[in-house]
């Protein structure tokens, strides 16, 4: 089983090469340390003797590293989603004010008329910045990486307790050939561990993709009930063929 699941690790940093990152909300997360680390115990020619804690170690702390990277890459982009957010509402409170004073002003004498013509247009573009909001899915977004982060770090302190509870194991020897090697459990740990973080990005991922596709369908739906000649349903480019 060790020597299997060593393998498939090698073979991954094989595959990966350079590219080794994975694309997380607006940043990338480097994941060559973890498998070097892999490669570094698949050719540890002493591995088949006394267990190695340390080595095992070295490999979970670089898994737990993988989610460190991937809670800071959420939290920047749940910042930058706020950013826009909070900036659109407030241009549209902005304009939409200004383009609510322009007709009372326009009534004014010695005001040209246009005034109210400008007010209209003003009050257009709050209502098209506060639609961006909804439309981009920018809050909604935000609030997609904040849960996701709290899910990373409940997976990442279960995980360390689990790994911590698991360790006394691994130093312990081995005391007859029928006893189960501790580093069976100990790869079943970071196997676990491992799958459920890329799950957690997976969907996170996922859930964006959907969420962008009902938008633009909404916003097409929209347009179409103001058009003649509507677009049918699901020609939206890159709606149903296109990933993240």
């Amino acid at each position: 089983m060790l020597k299997k699941l060593l393998s498939c690790l090698n073979q991954a940093s094989v595959q990966a090469g350079e590219d080794s990152d994975i694309a997380v909300g607006k940043g990338r997360i480097n994941i060559s340390p973890f498998l070097n680390k892999a490669k570094s115990l698949l050719n540890d020619t002493h591995w088949d003797g006394e267990p190695k804690p340390l080595s095992l170690d070295e490999l979970f702390k670089a898994l737990l590293a993988i989610a460190c990277n991937a809670v800071t890459a959420y939290e920047k982009d749940a910042g930058t989603k706020y950013t826009w957010a909070r900036g659109l509402k407030k241009c549209a409170i902005v304009l939409g004010t200004l383009g609510l004073l322009c007709p009372l002003v326009a009534g004014i004498a010695g005001v040209p008329s246009w005034v109210t013509s400008v007010g209209y247009m003003l009050l257009a573009v709050a209502a098209a910045l506060a639609g961006a909001d909804t439309v981009f899915g920018l809050s909604n977004g935000r609030a997609r990486c904040i849960a996701t982060q709290l899910a990373l770090k409940d997976m990442m302190v279960r995980s360390t307790l689990e790994w911590m509870a698991n360790r006394p194991k691994l130093i312990k020897p081995v005391s007859s050939p029928s006893q189960k090697d501790p580093t069976d459990d100990a790869f079943e740990l970071l196997k676990t561990f491992a799958s459920s973080l890329f799950d957690t990005l997976r969907g996170e991922e996922q859930a964006w993709e959907t969420d962008l596709r009902k938008r633009l369908q909404e916003f097409q739906n929209k347009l179409n009930s103001h058009n003649p000649h509507p677009t049918p349903s699901g020609e939206i480019k890159g709606s149903h063929n296109s990933g993240t």
